[in-house]
């Protein structure tokens, strides 16, 4: 190795020490100073769940363990007397119980937590262990992904800013699997991307799935657009797309029967439909007008309140001057940004909700595109 080598090698290395530095310290806060959502209650009742307790022992551990591991401001928010629904879910293990079906549709991040569980770890602490993780892998996939448009200077402080910001920060003190559900779909758009790999992609998303139910929006779309849009490398025989196509379905259904243990449908969407309002009550059918309200007011809160209004800009800078009426001339990337909002769209009439938690591989992704776009240019 020259001289001029050894000392780029060592640049980079130093490089890479940093954001990695500063990752973990930004992951080792985050530990720290959890966010303590309600949600952490049902997923340390899932987590306890995995012991073989009955119903009333799971919701006695979770709320007394609560007590004991949360400080008080944080609890007597968790179970506010003022808020109807908390304080029913807090004194009754039934009610409690009916809350689970929302939560044990998301096993593979409620399996590491009890990982970490079984290893020590405490249990509300155990749930948000797999955000950590999942926040600083994500944020070296995105430095090394960053670095091969950019140079290291460059991709670290991007990388850096990024892992900063709001949407990306907040999830790593979270318990849910939202950020280990970003993880996986971003790995998924990298591999599909860049390697073009459809087995990286297909694991990634077969991942994401039993990370989060409602993930089989985004697999069937982004494996529809592989499939249908001649986008891809090769071509793939219609029996390869059937067995790939049926996988995805029944990894659906294998993580949708955790559900069905409670009463459920296997499909679970009907069943979820029901509990469409902002009361988090179940009606015996779908009401449409408590549907919408929903929609509404979330639509509203949604665009002062989150990310989602820049990441369409991003996405419309993305395809400034392409010719969205000739799809074929579209790259790869511009397809696939145009796909993330269809799925955003889709999600959004399956469930109306806006958080920005859910949108973070489109988010990444989106960037990421714009840098490949805009260093392609400047070589010409």
């Amino acid at each position: 190795m020259t001289a001029g080598k050894y000392r780029k090698f060592a640049v980079n290395i130093f490089i890479l020490l940093i954001y990695c530095l500063t990752i973990v310290c930004l992951a080792g806060w985050s530990l720290k100073n959890p966010s303590y959502n309600w949600d952490i209650l049902p997923y340390m009742g899932v987590v306890l769940s995995y012991e073989k307790m009955d119903i009333k022992s799971i919701h006695n551990n979770v709320y007394a363990t609560a007590q004991d591991e949360v400080s008080s401001v944080f609890y007597n928010r968790l179970i506010d007397p003022n808020n109807a629904y908390r304080s029913r879910v807090a004194q009754s293990p039934e009610i409690f119980r009916s809350q689970l079906p929302f939560y044990v549709v998301k096993p593979l991040y409620t399996r590491i937590a009890w990982l970490f569980y079984m290893a020590g770890i405490s249990l509300s602490l155990s749930t948000v262990w797999p955000s950590v993780i999942a926040y600083f892998v994500t944020g070296l996939l995105l430095f090394f992904w960053l670095k091969k448009y950019w140079s290291g200077v460059y991709a670290c402080i991007a990388g850096i800013l990024i892992m900063l910001s709001p949407p990306l920060l907040s999830v790593a003190g979270l318990s849910t699997p939202d950020a280990l559900s970003g993880l996986s779909l971003f790995s998924a758009v990298y591999f599909l991307t860049e390697k073009k790999s459809l087995a990286g992609t297909f694991i990634f998303l077969i991942l994401a799935i039993f990370t989060r139910l409602d993930n089989i929006i985004p697999a069937i779309c982004l494996m529809s657009g592989i499939f249908f849009t001649k986008k891809w490398v090769g071509k793939i025989p219609a029996g390869k797309k059937l067995v790939l196509f049926s996988l995805l379905l029944l990894s659906y259904f294998a993580v949708s029967s955790n559900a069905h243990s409670f009463g459920w449908s296997i499909f679970y969407y009907p069943v979820f439909a029901k509990q469409l309002n902002s009361s988090y009550t179940a009606n015996n059918t779908f009401n449409f007008g408590e549907y919408a309200a929903l929609a509404k007011s979330q639509v509203r809160t949604g665009l002062f309140f989150s990310f989602i209004s820049l990441f369409f800009f991003l996405v419309a800078f993305l395809l400034w001057n392409a010719s969205l009426f000739s799809f074929n001339k579209l790259t790869i990337e511009e397809t696939f940004a145009a796909i993330f909002v269809l799925i955003i769209l889709i999600r959004f009439i399956l469930q109306p909700l806006i958080a920005d938690r859910l949108y973070i591989p489109y988010y990444l992704s989106v960037i990421v595109f714009l840098v490949k776009k805009n260093s392609l240019v400047l070589r010409r």
